[in-house]
């Protein structure tokens, strides 16, 4: 296995773990959250000194808080996920048993040849079927709004994660 890497048991605790945080987050009132918050960040977008805008402040106007947090929660998922469902190599723990179970996971995971690729799909589809019930989970709540246009923004996050993570770990 690449020591670069978190095993797969803790990579796939991490991610139930973020899973937990990103589904309490869905549900807790963004207003007294921000509001409860709000204190310790300081106003966003505010004139500086000078009264102009500085280029973080300019830049933090025009980006929408609640779509950049669905791009990096379930970017973070995404990621998460891939790390954990990549396969093992067993070889070098010498496990033979080991072995077996990982040459069954590649055979399982292996998409039009490439069982890094089905990994990658899988992961993203995971984090957007997340993104989707966490939707359905909020649809009743009084504080919250379910909207088709949030899952597509959690699968663009998803996908985000995944590319980026697979150009950076080649």
């Amino acid at each position: 296995m690449d020591g670069s890497r978190p095993s797969r048991p803790l990579a796939r605790r991490v991610a139930a773990a973020w899973i937990g945080v990103v589904v309490l987050a869905s549900v807790l009132d963004p207003t007294a959250v921000f509001s409860a918050v709000g204190g310790l960040l300081g106003p966003v977008g505010q004139p500086e000194s000078g009264g102009q805008l500085g280029v973080a402040g300019s830049l933090a106007s025009r980006i929408d808080v609640f779509a950049l947090s669905h791009v990096v929660a379930y970017g973070v998922l995404a990621w998460l996920l891939a790390d954990s469902l990549e396969t093992t190599d067993a070889a070098d723990t010498g496990d033979a048993a080991d072995a077996v179970d990982a040459a069954d996971a590649v055979d399982a995971a292996d998409v039009g040849g490439s069982s890094r690729l089905g990994s990658l799909l899988v992961a993203v589809a995971l984090a957007a079927a997340v993104g989707l019930g966490v939707e359905l989970v909020q649809a009743p709540l009084a504080t919250r709004t379910a909207s088709v246009a949030d899952a597509v923004v959690n699968g663009v996050g998803a996908v985000a994660a995944v590319t980026f993570r697979d150009v950076v770990s080649r």
